[in-house]
């Protein structure tokens, strides 16, 4: 279900910012009413919406219509430079000043000031507090980025070496393989040749001129978007984007941006790839489409009966994947983002790399299937009612969306040149249109889908497989439609979930938690259940439409034997794979196609959960799967053998892969070769029994008595306390709670090394880890994460800025008070693998820097202001308080402690003393450091 619901939120996002075009009059696209709309003398156009959550934010984009198509041949890879120049010095703001000064706004590098460079267009991205000065100055920042990036010409070479750095990083099998296929898929296109990192070669060579001439040419007002989403004034908005954007003019010599085009072509196009680290094969066949443009309500019919079609083929190919050993791993069909004057239609199949031709052959069969036969009522109304669902729920939710949500909805049409219409009328208009379509209409669009002409064939394969050709492709695909192919049978009626419910439990005691979210202005009720459940209810009114669940239970599998841990580490899995009471995981997906949900059990090493989400509405069939869980999951060993088909080349591939033999070196070293961290390989496998699976699903999800459960979001304690009487309150009780049990699960405290060599790119990656005993505590673990989140923002100063060392760097921390208090501080990065060494004593050099406590001010500033933006965030969120309330509450924490985590008491404690002492106690103090090395072959 996890797959189809993931599938289903990306699709009715899409949906919500599809393409609409102003044509005939009676059929005319109405604009949303809230969004404000305008247009500058000099070309410039600008989109205000207003948006309540969270409160006293806003999101600003900057929009420039020019990508790496727009780069002359010297200029390759210099859109996405520019990109990086932006934040290196501009008039106001010389040198790294500006991102200097919006961290002192509280802003954080990458998730609120960031920006990206495709083909088409460049983004620039700032999530600010939308008081008066913070957002003036963010325009006044954007207005900065457009006209006076300083582009000096020691900030351009300081900055080479860092994005080179980030090509570097990039560098896999994947990116080899795409920059040779590339070409071809867009033959005499510039999309062939303008990937937006550039080369190597251009990236170490191109001129200051040939950068100067870019941001000169195409970073001019006419090209230029301006997005502002948030709680702000519309009017107040629209006076300072005039005030600041307005005294800017287009230059009479700048080039005419051209709309990139993709040729079309009759004969199939082949670009067969081979490398030879990929850890699978693929073949994707692709239609070049023209492009799509939904300029009327027709229009926009064929749009919905398009979606339906690619929902259908990929709930057949689930379903399939699931029923029988399968040579290929994976398989769906999408429409990939429009090029400038193309979609993108794409059939890809997946398959272990040595199996790559029958993989393409039974996927080839699937295809055909559905050309020939079309789909079943069934799957025709399962279709049907989950599109209605995604979008009953985007219009149930409309009032409580969050900014950076709509933000990227609102961007996206703005960058294709689309109006954007209300959440309204794009619920309605689905409505309508859902409810007078037919199956037999639909299923007339599905057949030219791959007919030849505009095709293009896309292999990936492992360079020891035997080589694909051209030929051997289409031998498969004649071979394949000269068979016999039979349509699939007709699925059978379902009927209820649970068909007679069992007597209710009884509520046995409620009483409000006068715990530390009181200080928070929230209420937390605790209800415990003749059965011996304890349910932690959190109503909110923060999101719409959306219940939050989550329950917990020690033990996991420190209650089970070494000899079963395969087993044990699958049973969730497993059972997932199986479906529950009288259904199979597929039918469960036709039962369950018109409500909103999503539950997965998971098995840890000391507790066992189940956690999920659904609406209001849904919840009482999202109550019986999880009663089912716990009392009926299907015993179903052929659905295992399916999945096992699909696994097992999948394991078989990573043993190449470098960064996962790197992963593996990793949790070895941290752990100390515990048989317990052992990673699933092929081989281990072998151990795997589905009937032991299951008899440890059962024995691990047996009483729901032993059970701590939490619920956040969008219910009434009063209208849901019957339903968790009926489906929680008879789970099996218990009379004494399982707990925990230490089998030496912890950390390593020894110094160790170990280096891999593996992978054909001149790239290291290297993990500096610092781990020790500790005195665990909510304060202590807070002291850690902000420890993290300073270091790193320090050694991107110093590596990344300075040094131009690494691109990717980043600290984390991890603590923990199961089995026993203990920590883990990792420092990684990326580099050239003759740096190695220098950036080692650099972190070092770092460290002692936080240590001796000098100059520490601005980084003590800056952590204290995002954490109370953070905070603000937070506080509106149903899944921070979901995680909060049961990491709090479960696994027999001492309830005493959560009284003294009050956030605004620990962000008001951060201080240069707190920093240092942090540095000295846990860095300079651990019991040991690892150092996890990858290399490239000796």
């Amino acid at each position: 279900m996890n797959r189809l619901v993931l599938y289903m939120v990306l699709l009715f996002f899409t949906a919500l910012c599809s393409a609409f075009a102003l044509v005939k009059q009676e059929e005319r696209i109405i604009q949303d009413s809230q969004l404000t709309r305008g247009k500058l003398n000099n070309g410039l156009e600008y989109y205000i919406l207003p948006n309540q959550l969270p409160t006293d934010r806003v999101e600003l984009r900057l929009i420039v219509e020019a990508g790496s198509t727009q780069e002359r041949e010297d200029q390759r890879g210099l859109a996405h430079f520019l990109e990086h120049m932006a934040f290196n010095g501009t008039s106001d703001f010389p040198k790294n000043e500006l991102v200097e000064y919006l961290q002192s706004l509280g802003m954080e590098f990458g998730p609120e000031i960031n920006a990206y460079t495709s083909f088409d267009e460049t983004v620039y991205k700032l999530s600010l507090p939308s008081d008066p000065q913070s957002l003036e100055e963010g325009l006044k920042v954007l207005q900065q980025w457009a006209f006076h990036i300083s582009l000096e010409e020691d900030d351009i070479q300081a900055e080479r070496p860092v994005v080179l750095e980030e090509w570097r990083a990039g560098r896999n099998a994947m990116m080899r393989m795409q920059e040779k296929a590339y070409p071809e898929i867009y033959r005499d296109s510039v999309y062939g040749q303008r990937l937006p990192i550039g080369t190597k070669e251009s990236l170490e060579t191109f001129q200051t001129d040939s950068l100067r001439d870019f941001y000169r040419d195409w970073y001019r007002p006419e090209l230029m978007d301006i997005v502002v989403v948030g709680d702000v004034d519309s009017q107040e908005v629209d006076s300072l984007i005039k005030e600041y954007f307005s005294p800017y003019q287009n230059h009479p010599d700048q080039p005419e941006r051209i709309k990139s085009t993709i040729p079309d072509h009759q004969e199939d196009i082949y670009t067969l790839q081979r490398d030879a680290e990929t850890t699978y094969g693929a073949i994707n066949v692709m239609k070049m489409l023209p492009e799509y443009s939904l300029d009327t309500r027709s229009a926009y019919r064929s749009y919905i009966i398009e979606q339906l079609n690619l929902m259908m083929f990929n709930t057949r190919l689930a379903t399939v994947l699931r029923e029988a050993e399968s040579p290929f791993i994976d398989g769906y069909a999408s429409i990939n983002g429009k090029m400038d004057d193309k979609d993108v239609l794409s059939f890809s199949m997946i398959s272990g790399p040595e199996n790559l031709p029958e993989g393409f052959r039974a996927f080839w069969r699937e295809k055909l299937r559905m050309e020939r036969f079309g789909f079943s009522s069934e799957e025709w109304e399962q279709a049907k009612m989950e599109l209605k669902t995604s979008y009953d729920n985007l219009y149930n939710k409309r009032d409580t969306l969050y900014s950076s949500d709509l933000v990227e909805m609102l961007q996206y049409s703005v960058i294709n040149q689309e109006p954007y219409p209300s959440i309204q009328w794009e619920w309605q208009t689905s409505m309508d249109i859902l409810d007078s379509l037919s199956l037999e209409e639909v299923l007339d669009t599905a057949s030219p889908w791959l007919e030849p002409g505009n095709r293009v064939i896309f292999s990936m394969e492992k360079e020891s497989a035997t080589p694909l050709t051209p030929e051997i492709i289409q031998g498969i695909m004649e071979e394949v439609e000269a068979e016999r192919i039979l349509p699939r049978p007709e699925e059978q009626p379902l009927g209820e979930l649970v068909p007679m419910p069992p007597p209710p439990g009884t509520i046995v005691d409620e009483q409000i938690e006068p715990l530390w979210l009181e200080k928070q202005g929230e209420e937390l009720t605790r209800i415990t259940l003749s059965n011996g459940a304890r349910i932690y209810l959190m109503p909110t009114d923060y999101q719409d439409n959306e219940i939050l669940f989550k329950a917990v239970s020690q033990g996991g599998t420190s209650l089970i034997d070494e000899d079963q841990l395969v087993s044990a580490s699958l049973s969730t899995v497993a059972v997932s794979q199986s479906g529950l009471g009288e259904y199979s995981a597929s039918q469960l997906e036709r039962l369950v196609a018109d409500k909103y949900l999503s539950i997965n059990p998971q098995q840890g090493d000391y507790s066992e959960s189940i956690s999920g989400f659904t609406s209001p509405k849904d919840l009482e069939i999202f109550f019986q799967m999880v009663y089912l869980y716990f009392t009926a999951p299907t015993y179903e060993e052929a659905s295992w053998t399916a999945y096992e088909s699909r696994l097992r080349p999948y394991l078989e591939s990573l043993e190449s892969d470098p960064m996962e033999q790197y992963r593996r070196t990793m949790t070895n070293v941290l752990y100390d070769n515990n048989p317990r961290k052992a990673p699933l390989t092929a081989d281990s496998l072998d151990q795997m029994d589905y009937h032991q699976a299951y008899r440890i699903f059962k024995q691990r999800f047996l009483t729901g008595g032993d059970f701590d459960f939490f619920l956040v979001g969008d219910f009434d304690i009063e209208e849901i306390k019957p339903l968790l009487a009926q489906w929680i309150g008879i789970l099996p009780p218990q009379e004494e709670r399982e707990t925990w049990k230490d089998v030496g699960l912890s950390y390593s405290l020894e110094d160790g090394s170990k280096t891999i060599n593996m992978g054909a790119d001149p790239l290291a990656v290297v993990t500096l880890a610092y781990t020790g005993e500790m005195n665990w505590s909510f304060w202590e673990s807070f002291r850690l994460s902000m420890m993290a989140s300073a270091l790193e923002d320090r050694l991107l100063e110093v590596v990344r800025e300075e040094m131009g060392a690494s691109y990717s760097l980043a600290v984390q921390s991890s603590s923990r008070d199961i089995p026993k208090g203990e920590y883990a501080f990792y420092v990684q990065f990326s580099c050239d693998p003759l740096r190695v060494d220098e950036i080692k004593e650099v972190v070092n050099q770092q460290i002692d820097f936080f240590a001796a406590g000098e100059g520490l001010d601005v980084y003590a500033h800056n952590l204290l202001e995002a954490q109370l933006n953070s905070m603000e965030d937070n506080k509106q969120n149903n899944r921070w308080w979901l995680e909060r309330i049961s990491f709090s509450y479960s696994m027999n924490r001492e309830i005493d402690q959560p009284r003294d985590y009050v956030l605004e008491d620990y962000i008001n404690q951060i201080s240069p003393e707190m920093l240092q002492s942090t540095a000295v106690e846990y860095l300079q103090g651990a019991s040991g450091l690892k150092q996890i090395i990858l290399m490239p072959e000796e």
